[in-house]
């Protein structure tokens, strides 16, 4: 029969299953990318613990299960009502004692046991003593962290200190009585352990996927009020509470004459209840009592729970709590509750698992995608203006400073060189009214003169290229934003240049050799030689000598040489000066000019060429990098984009079921009306 709870349950997991699929999807690529330094592993955790409440709740109300969560403190004898409500052993599965996580304790066909840790793995056991081993284990290991955390003075938090920490253990056992009402029990960690933290979130998770809390205390804690110093909050957070006092029904008592008699736990054990609710009772709790909120069962746990592991029958105070719990799960009161609460934790669950998808940790992936896609465009940009700037013809830049440099050149031949000139000529003078030989004249005078004359060009050549480092871009021309971009990367042309010049300063200027060829000068033939038929080259031999090195007098130069020769020597310097001066000029020119553009540009080209390895690596990691965080996040923002619809439809079932009374819920609905398709079955004749 279809009612209207059940077309609200078919509605339900078709609207909320959805989310499941990206979010599956989200945490496959957050698993792959674990060992990432990416911060979407931070996401992981939280995107686990939804995964596995949204499959609860669908599960709770698919099946239409019902969770009842089971507080109270160590040793109050959870555990053994477990026994009791199940019909079965599960006491040895049932309980972590001072551990802090869930247990829940379903049906099924074999035993099985599956061990969910915060960090989301998940390991499934099949006997309880590899599971015990684990349990053991993981107690030690939680307390190391505990006390590290605490010796840090940090507050413990298992996800971020002891991910492996167990957050919940699911345990399937053969319990017919939990097949039969469909019922999960839900064991929290005692109350008032040591190692209480997650407790609040532990009940503030369950609120709205519990039917029901039951608190169990013994009788002998039933009068001390730190007992119900939580109970306060499980009132605010479920709608109906039932109150197990376990009692020991063969506990003796002394009388007046030393004989032991049956205590009043054995006689009247709803006499102690009632005289807790009279004197002792906290306010709150006695609101709840009036109102029908909190029931309050004194039972012997231990035999109710021994006769039903028997399958003897139970105790009359367990059948009348049982009975008033089962009637509660089938009540209309608890199915109106089931819609309301169902479309209220999905709602939540949604909401959340939207808020953590584009919480800190996404924003912080996309910032981290931003800043390496801006990263690599700037890196992108950097190289296409480094292959520019090896493509760039750099003469331009450079023709400011070459004008300059021959500029200086032109003014400092002209004046050195007029002087040096006096000076050679004066030398002819010199050389012609002394004894010495036409080897002084080339290598003692006229020689150190050319000498002089180039070291004042190449000087200020120098001087020229030293100010222009000082000038703004080192004297160059360029582009602004060239300019920017050798700033940027750190290349300074003026030390480029000055490398460059380094590099060339330890060059030599050579000096030619003076091109006075001895048989060109001309000289007197006396009339001895003439009688003797001496020729002018061997007059000049004899005068002059082997390598021009024959010291000749005054008297001799005079009578040999004369005016002709004085005029000859004068015409031979004028013609090499017209040469050597502009030939100097110009090789220094080239040489603090053009030669050291060249070697300029290719020490800048050697620097922009070394950084080209580094570039296409950085981007090839940025590149890289950008793509594993969209890995991550593209997930990530699907299930965001799918939480968002998902959302908007649970709300949509919401209005559509709110207004449903509550005698109504399991009335049944109208037939649906058959498919075009189905209808078009029934008139065609079957072949």
């Amino acid at each position: 029969m279809r009612t209207q709870l059940s077309h609200f349950c078919e509605q339900f997991v078709t609207t909320v299953r959805p989310v499941l699929e990206p979010l599956d999807r989200a945490l496959a690529t957050l698993e792959q990318e674990s060992e990432s330094e990416t911060p979407g592993h931070g996401l992981r955790s939280g995107l686990t613990e939804l995964g596995t409440q949204l499959r609860l709740l669908s599960d709770k109300v698919e099946k239409q299960r019902a969770y009842v969560l089971i507080f109270g403190p160590l040793k109050s004898g959870k555990s053994t009502l477990m026994n009791a409500i199940a019909g079965s052993y599960v006491s040895e599965v049932s309980s972590l004692p001072a551990y802090p996580s869930l247990v829940f304790v379903s049906h099924g066909d074999k035993p099985e046991f599956v061990v969910t840790s915060y960090d989301g793995e998940t390991k499934t056991y099949k006997d309880t003593t590899a599971l015990g081993k684990r349990i053991d284990d993981e107690h030690d290991e939680l307390a190391l962290n505990i006390r590290s955390a605490e010796n840090a003075g940090e507050m413990f938090d298992p996800e971020h200190n002891f991910p492996q920490a167990i957050q919940r253990v699911d345990v399937k056992v053969p319990a017919e009585n939990l097949k039969e009402s469909g019922a999960v029990l839900v064991d929290t960690p005692g109350l008032y352990t040591r190692m209480r933290f997650g407790y609040d979130r532990m009940t503030r998770d369950f609120r709205n996927a519990a039917a029901c809390a039951i608190f169990v205390v013994k009788s002998d804690t039933l009068f001390l009020e730190q007992v119900f110093a939580e109970f306060t909050q499980l009132l605010e957070l479920f709608s109906r509470i039932f109150l197990v006092v376990n009692m020991d029904t063969t506990k003796r008592d002394l009388d007046p004459k030393g004989n032991l008699v049956p205590s009043l736990e054995q006689k009247s054990p709803a006499r102690i209840v009632e005289v807790f609710e009279r004197l002792a009772m906290p306010h709150a709790l006695k609101q709840a009592t009036d109102s029908g909120r909190l029931r309050i069962f004194p039972i012997d746990l231990l035999k109710a729970a021994s006769n039903a592991l028997q399958g003897k029958d139970t105790t009359q105070d367990f059948v009348r709590f049982r009975k008033d719990f089962e009637d509660y799960l089938e009540s209309t009161e608890y199915l109106k509750a089931f819609l309301s609460d169902s479309l209220r934790r999905a709602e939540h669950l949604v909401a959340e698992t939207g808020e953590i998808s584009m919480g800190s940790f996404t924003q912080q992936l996309r910032a981290d995608v931003d800043e390496a896609d801006s990263k690599r465009t700037a890196l992108e940009e950097e190289r296409r203006m480094l292959s520019d700037c090896q493509k760039l013809d750099w003469g331009p830049a450079f023709k400011r400073f070459e004008k300059d440099l021959s500029e200086r050149l032109q003014r400092t031949s002209h004046d050195v060189g007029a002087r040096i000139a006096r000076d050679m000529s004066a030398a002819i003078e010199t050389w012609i009214l002394s004894s010495h030989s036409l080897e002084w004249l080339f290598e003692t005078v006229w020689q150190p003169l050319f000498q002089e004359y180039v070291q004042a060009v190449r000087d200020s050549a120098e001087r020229c290229f030293e100010q222009s480092l000082y000038k703004d871009n080192a004297g160059l021309d360029f582009d602004q934003d060239l300019v920017h971009f050798l700033d940027a990367i750190d290349v300074e042309f003026r030390l480029l240049r000055h490398a460059a010049y380094s590099d060339m300063a330890e060059q030599k200027f050579g000096l030619p050799p003076i091109p006075l060829e001895i048989d060109d000068i001309p000289v007197r033939r006396g009339i001895m030689d003439m009688i003797t038929f001496r020729s002018e080259d061997r007059v000049r031999q004899r005068l002059f000598g082997k390598n021009a090195s024959n010291k000749i007098s005054s008297r001799h130069k005079a009578k040999r040489l004369g005016e002709p020769a004085k005029k000859f020597f004068n015409q031979f310097l004028l013609n090499f000066r017209d040469e050597f001066f502009p030939e100097t000029i110009a090789e220094i020119h080239d040489r603090y000019g053009g030669s050291l553009c060249k070697a300029t540009v290719a020490k800048l080209h050697e620097v922009l060429e070394s950084r080209r390895p580094g570039l296409d690596k950085s981007i090839s990691d940025l590149a890289a990098r950008a793509d594993q965080i969209r890995k991550i996040l593209s997930p990530v923002e699907e299930l965001q984009a799918v939480a968002e619809t998902v959302g908007s439809k649970i709300h949509a079932l919401d209005s559509q079921f709110s207004s449903t009374d509550a005698s109504a819920i399991l009335s049944p609905m109208p037939p649906r009306a058959p498919s075009a398709e189905a209808r078009k079955s029934r008139r065609e004749p079957s072949s």
